[in-house]
């Protein structure tokens, strides 16, 4: 994906920095094609200021700032207004999934979101076990297409069959 943008004169009389993401990947390109929802989703993830690269930050979700795998999706679903504005997460450590067995991300997860069977829609919600738990979130574009953050890539588009980092790992699926 690439980012242009241009200065315009809004109804305030002021003038604001406007970004468009054009899509010259052609996997997304072909998701974007084959599947009108896929297209919806990317468009609303790129009108938030989500972009692919943006830095991973723990414990954060700041637009063009960084985000963690928590984070990132929940601010995504908030602005999609399918999380309440209100809500925050627990405190976590950026180690708990290595050192404590308590299922903490999934316990947060079944407040929101149903588990479904996979393969997962777009916009639904897949989380990976990582060390002793499910605590690696991502967000589906086109199964298998991911959009996540992670150390040390930031927010990044993944194949979540063939990605190192993902593909043996175990995975639930949840309808948001």
């Amino acid at each position: 994906m690439n980012w242009t943008g241009e200065y315009v004169i809004e109804g305030d009389g002021l003038c604001h920095w406007r970004e468009r993401m054009t899509i010259d990947d052609p996997e997304l390109v072909k998701a974007c094609q084959d599947n009108p929802l896929t297209h919806l989703f990317v468009e609303m993830w790129a009108e938030m200021g989500v972009k692919v690269g943006v830095a991973y930050h723990h414990r954060a979700a700041v637009k063009g700032a960084g985000a963690d795998c928590a984070m990132f999706p929940l601010r995504v679903y908030r602005e999609c207004h399918v999380i309440p504005a209100g809500y925050e997460p627990p405190e976590y450590s950026s180690q708990w999934h290595l050192h404590r067995s308590e299922e903490l991300y999934l316990t947060e997860i079944y407040k929101f979101a149903v588990e479904t069977f996979c393969p997962p829609r777009p916009a639904d919600f897949v989380v990976f076990k990582f060390g002793r738990t499910f605590s690696h979130g991502t967000i589906v574009v086109d199964w298998p297409l991911i959009v996540h953050s992670y150390i040390p890539h930031g927010v990044t588009l993944a194949d979540a069959l063939s990605d190192a980092q993902l593909a043996a790992r175990e995975m639930k699926c949840f309808e948001i």
